[in-house]
């Protein structure tokens, strides 16, 4: 078989591969930034087998197909780390590991507060503050998170990216995503939204004034720790493939709507009962705080417990 044929078929099988993780969702479309920049890598290819097929080493012309995939993993590696629209050969110095922290100054003047979380990290952790509006903690590679805070009147709004924002990453396990620790006003009524393709999400909302909670987590761990601050919580929650624990107040009512035909849960063996689609504990009308959980799940196991 000719060395050109073996080239161009896995040039192929690699542009194929790659469009397939594309369109499944394991791989951003901006990976082909990185990929044309390493156009020059067909170019040595070609040259290669042209300089050893004919020669007394025509076994080195086995170079050729050997230095597309490395291409290409390269390639996808480096923009995973670093982000393709930055991908250089001498960025590598980027992927050590480094720290941030960002810290908003509590505002008296408020009187609510929104916080859109939109991330790509290894595990994301929320907790509350009583000295600051906002404090947050991160370990990361790449390039660094941000943070920003915008007020109208007397609502704020703080906006973090963390990783690159809006995107699945190819190794959702991987480390080198970094993680992300926030810490939120307790004293505001808080709105939290968050896309976020981290591998883990836990959140400790129990001394938090939550009143609406949006999370698309993708395929991750989730853990999530309810409280009594507010007297009702809206609260959906979309994930793939995962695992979710919620901890609720036994003082709390609760009605959950399901969909999710894969999933396992446990909702009838504590106690609540289903009603019109939805399950629902005993006190859920009389309760003083009111948790209503919208959960989209894929195929994963869902656990509720009191405390």
């Amino acid at each position: 078989m000719r060395i050109s044929s073996i080239r161009w078929g896995i040039l192929l099988l690699c542009v194929g591969l790659i469009f397939l993780a594309n369109n499944l969702g394991y791989l951003d479309y901006d990976v082909w930034g990185s990929i044309i920049t390493l156009w020059p890598v067909l170019i040595i290819a070609i040259g290669v087998e042209i300089l050893f097929r004919r020669s007394r080493l025509w076994f080195l012309s086995l170079a050729s197909p050997l230095l597309i995939v490395a291409a290409f993993a390269y390639a996808v590696l480096a923009a995973e780390q670093l982000g393709s629209k930055t991908f250089m050969f001498n960025r590598w110095e980027d992927l050590r590991r480094k720290t941030k922290q960002y810290e908003f100054d509590r505002d008296e003047s408020l009187k609510r507060l929104n916080l859109d979380i939109d991330c790509a990290v290894g595990d994301l952790w929320l907790g509350s503050s009583s000295s600051s509006l906002f404090e947050s903690d991160f370990e990361y590679y790449g390039r660094d998170p941000k943070c920003r805070l915008e007020k109208s009147g007397d609502e704020a709004t703080i906006f973090v990216e963390s990783g690159k924002p809006g995107r699945v990453r190819f190794f959702k396990t991987s480390k080198s995503a970094g993680d992300a620790r926030l810490f939120v006003a307790d004293w505001l009524p808080l709105r939290i939204s968050v896309n976020s393709a981290a591998s883990a999400v836990e959140m400790d909302l129990r001394e938090l004034m939550l009143t609406d909670l949006d999370i698309d987590a993708g395929a991750s761990n989730t853990v999530l720790r309810f409280g009594l601050k507010s007297d009702q919580v809206l609260a959906r929650l979309s994930s793939g493939a995962s695992s979710v624990r919620l901890f609720v107040p036994r003082e709390a009512g609760i009605m959950i709507a399901h969909d999710g035909a894969l999933s396992s849960t446990n909702f009838s063996e504590i106690g609540l009962k289903k009603f019109e689609g939805r399950y629902k504990s005993d006190n859920f009308e009389t309760a003083k705080c009111r948790i209503e959980l919208n959960i989209d799940s894929g195929v994963s196991s869902i656990e509720l417990e009191y405390y």
